[in-house]
């Protein structure tokens, strides 16, 4: 709707927001403009009022934020949600796979195009296009809230081996989703044109992944292919692996590493590894070939997105076993000699019978003897539920059903070592929050004081390591929450990654502990310059 007198819109306006307005509210119809259409302004488009909050930013890869002049963060003044809106912007640019020149050119037209076609699907953003008086094809999106499957992946604090073992089939599992989802885009006529790690959004809700930002158009399609290779990539290393982190620091990897050759590199990125079963040797093959058709040495690359899809799957079962989500265990009946395959009995999530042979998780295997059967097999299917269980609740600081969770898997997987991991955490977390010093550590404790941590974050933000450093300023922060510093490291990090008003957050939690913390004050400081 349009609301006709100042009166109504400033009330309105101020009603929805935090923002107090004074003065006269500048409203545009045609947004052909888009460098003065500021925050504080209203967008009036086919007969509704949005209100500008600001412009987006965009922070990749630890670089710095980049403000995209042309997309707006607004809200309906109407509904009061949060909506961005993507005003017309022409570009064009070109980027090589190898020899292969690709030309990629920003459209309006071809994301008004993707947003018809997907509308309804959850596993796309959801949004629409309308025309204002001058012509321009604006595009309304629903925000999206959550984080980017680039941060999901950085902010998990396991080892790799770990990450492999336990982690990685739920990970691949919501990649495979995605994957699945985009080739169903291709088989209507349409591509993304911009695959990328930060254009998939972990819904804050249920955790699954949406792909967001659809106006590149390509003039190869293959594009979206090989650009979903290096989510595979990406998501199978966690993070990004690269040539010059492997022969500088050697001690961070497995030991017995293969020699690296050119050819075991990315094709699109010839900096970062592909053949990561030289680097990761307990990859297994079946998934390591995949990965191989996406690097320089690749003599059968994919052609359509099905098949990666496909692939995926097979090689995720060879290695880890059914994918049992939704499945509910009836019975074990037999295992195998060598302890590392179950017979047993399970509904499926339609309530359909199913005899199967399932690959124990590696993690379990070693933990098994005849009269563990039942309890194993249950550990396969529940031990890492029960972890993210615990994960959820003591982020909405339950931290007693968090324990109660830990201790409901540990039950059923002794050895289970995320869940001992969290657990010695909380332990930890409690003494220290209860008045023990922090040298007086719960028995389990690994020993690590947050001052050794901090050094360590320090040392390894010094040689440009930007992810480690964040996931150890993270752990020392949760060993020792009485110290402002962890936090000040982490809001570094999110400065870096263009997280600002994240980091304003952290910030002002790090002055909450600690008020006269100047290195707090300074950056906040900056940020309140900064922000709108």
């Amino acid at each position: 709707m349009i609301f006709e007198t100042e009166a109504e819109l400033k009330e309105r306006i101020e009603q929805l927001t935090p923002r107090r307005v004074y003065g006269r509210i500048p409203i545009f119809e045609d947004s052909s403009s888009y460098m003065s259409i500021y925050g504080g302004t209203v967008l009036r488009l086919a007969g509704n009022d949005y209100f500008i909050m600001g412009d987006t930013h965009e922070g990749r890869f630890g670089i710095g934020e980049q403000p995209k002049f042309w997309v707006k963060y607004a809200v309906d003044l109407t509904t009061g949600t949060d909506k961005i809106i993507k005003l017309v912007f022409h570009e064009l640019f070109t980027t090589k796979i190898g020899p292969i020149t690709v030309r990629c050119t920003r459209s309006p037209q071809k994301e008004r195009d993707f947003l018809d076609l997907v509308r309804g699907d959850r596993r796309f953003m959801q949004g629409f296009s309308v025309t204002d008086p001058a012509g321009n094809l604006v595009r309304i999106i629903d925000f999206v809230r959550g984080h980017t499957h680039f941060n999901r992946i950085v902010a998990l604090p396991t080892p790799h081996e770990q990450y492999y073992s336990e982690e990685l089939p739920g990970v691949m599992r919501d990649v495979i989703d995605a994957i699945e989802a985009m080739a169903w885009v291709h088989r209507h006529g349409l591509h993304h044109g911009d695959i990328r790690n930060d254009h998939l959004i972990v819904d804050v809700n249920d955790g699954h992944l949406v792909w967001i930002d659809f106006d590149y158009a390509v003039n190869f399609l293959d594009y979206d292919i090989w650009s979903a290779g290096n989510i595979v990539i990406y998501t199978v290393a966690k993070g990004i692996t690269t040539f010059r982190s492997v022969r500088a620091h050697p001690e961070d990897f497995p030991p017995g590493m293969a020699r690296l050759e050119e050819s075991d590199a990315n094709a699109f990125y010839p900096y970062r590894i592909a053949n990561l079963r030289k680097v990761y040797p307990y990859i297994s093959e079946e998934l390591n070939d995949i990965l191989l058709r996406f690097s320089s040495g690749s003599l059968e690359p994919y052609t359509n997105l099905d098949s990666l899809a496909r692939d995926l799957k097979a090689a995720m079962e060879q290695e880890y076993g059914l994918d049992l989500t939704g499945w509910t265990l009836t019975n074990v009946t037999d295992l195998s000699g060598d302890g590392q395959r179950v017979i047993g009995v399970a509904e499926d999530a339609q309530s359909r019978k199913h005899a199967f042979l399932a690959w124990l998780p590696i993690r379990c295997r070693a933990d098994l003897n005849g009269d563990e059967v039942v309890d194993l097999a249950d550990a396969a299917i529940f031990a890492a539920a029960y972890a993210n269980l615990g994960v959820a609740r003591r982020r909405s600081g339950n931290e007693q059903g968090a324990m109660d969770a830990y201790f409901a898997g540990l039950a059923i997987a002794p050895n289970h070592a995320r869940l001992l991991n969290n657990l010695t955490s909380l332990y930890r977390v409690r003494a220290i929050e209860e008045g023990a010093k922090p040298d007086e550590r719960p028995v389990g404790s690994t020993g690590v004081t947050a001052e050794e941590l901090m050094a360590r974050a320090d040392d390894d933000l010094s040689r440009g390591k930007v992810d480690r450093a964040l996931q150890l300023y993270k752990r020392a922060h949760r060993v020792d929450r009485t110290l402002s510093a962890p936090l000040v490291g982490i809001a570094r990090m999110q400065i870096l990654d263009g997280k600002l008003k994240a980091a304003r957050r952290t910030l002002n939690e790090a002055l909450e502990i600690e008020p006269d913390d100047e290195g707090a004050r300074e950056l906040l400081a900056y940020l309140e310059r900064t922000l709108p």
